[in-house]
């Protein structure tokens, strides 16, 4: 996980608080930080024009640059010793009407339209709030910005500031060949076994190397670091589980495992390669934390490494909306299961 997809990924799971933590940390825009506030707080019936021009920078500038996370509705002002920093909080009214004007403005703002980009509420209060979008680094770089009308300039994320970016710079960052973007999805299930009063959660899962980018994976490798709660749970995994071949494997510990292509072996462009099974049981108590970790990549690519950790009381409020959720027996319940203990 990048330092933009953390950094959203705490907005996401603190809300307000995290806002807030920012304002009296003095946090500083950075790379992949940028405070704004509206044009109109909000209000109004569209996407305010001043809004329209720093959503279309900002897209170009992070998705040309490494990623980042535009925070709407925080004032900001320069600070000569600590840069440009939050001042104070100026709420959207009705953040989900504003995430709704972000999301439909998205593909207007840019040639080609930057992939993955996800905007979220944070309220405050019922009615008022800020938003949060995230821009990662895009694979399909560089990224021209076409609004305002007329303005198609390209932009960096430089320090607090996103730069337009002469034409030779441009050519020398992305007259290269494409590049593959690597990481990791699963395949699974998830089911409970009742043992007397108790019930066993048990998963088991496909862990699959997944090449996004336009360009060939060569010398791919993914890492896993498992902590098992210890107590009644239980956790093993296989390297390569298909006996394929394409992998040289390494495991360490029984919680400390690595594949590595074999020569010769690429992944194409979009296309999944099983590379470990994972077993875990989660049985009451648990007299430890879990903490899962997937670090994967290949060359010409940034690793791509995400993580889930969880001490004992986080592991037990998951454990227990896993088994509601199975036993409500809803759609989409296996997966939900299985997003709550391996990391995005």
């Amino acid at each position: 996980m990048g330092r933009a997809e953390d950094l959203f990924s705490r907005l996401r799971k603190n809300g307000q608080a995290e806002v807030k933590q920012l304002i009296a940390d003095a946090q500083a825009e950075n790379l992949w930080l940028d405070f704004k506030r509206s044009g109109n707080d909000g209000k109004g019936s569209k996407l305010h024009d001043s809004d329209w021009k720093n959503l279309a920078k900002a897209l170009s500038g992070f998705a040309n640059s490494d990623g980042g996370v535009i925070l709407w509705g925080v004032d900001c002002s320069n600070d000569s010793v600590l840069g440009d920093v939050p001042t104070g909080t100026a709420p959207l009214e009705n953040p989900a009407r504003f995430v709704s004007w972000l999301e439909n403005a998205i593909s207007a703002c840019t040639v080609p339209a930057v992939p993955g980009v996800e905007s979220i509420p944070i309220l405050e209060t019922p009615t008022s709030g800020y938003a949060a979008t995230l821009i990662p680094a895009s694979p399909g770089a560089p990224h021209q910005c076409v609004r305002p009308t007329g303005s198609l300039h390209y932009y960096l994320r430089a320090g607090s500031n996103f730069m337009q970016v002469p034409h030779a710079v441009l050519a020398g960052m992305f007259g290269r060949r494409p590049q593959p973007k690597v990481f990791q999805t699963y395949q699974g299930a998830a089911a409970i076994e009742r043992i007397g009063q108790q019930m066993r959660l048990k998963l088991d899962v496909f862990i699959h190397f997944y090449n996004e980018g336009p360009a060939i994976a060569r010398d791919a490798f993914m890492h896993i670091l498992m902590g098992i709660p210890g107590g009644s749970s239980k956790g093993k995994f296989e390297a390569d589980p298909n006996d394929s071949g394409n992998w040289i494997k390494q495991v360490e510990f029984g919680v400390l495992a690595s594949v590595v292509a074999s020569d010769g072996f690429r992944i194409a462009p979009q296309m999944f390669v099983r590379a470990f099974r994972v077993y875990l049981d989660f049985l009451e108590p648990f007299n430890s934390e879990y903490g899962l970790k997937i670090t994967t990549g290949c060359d010409g690519a940034p690793m791509h490494i995400a993580e889930v950790q969880y001490d004992q009381d986080e592991l037990q409020q998951q454990y227990q909306t896993a088994l509601k959720l199975l036993l409500e027996k809803k759609p989409g319940a296996n997966e939900a299961v299985i997003d709550l203990f391996f990391p995005q």
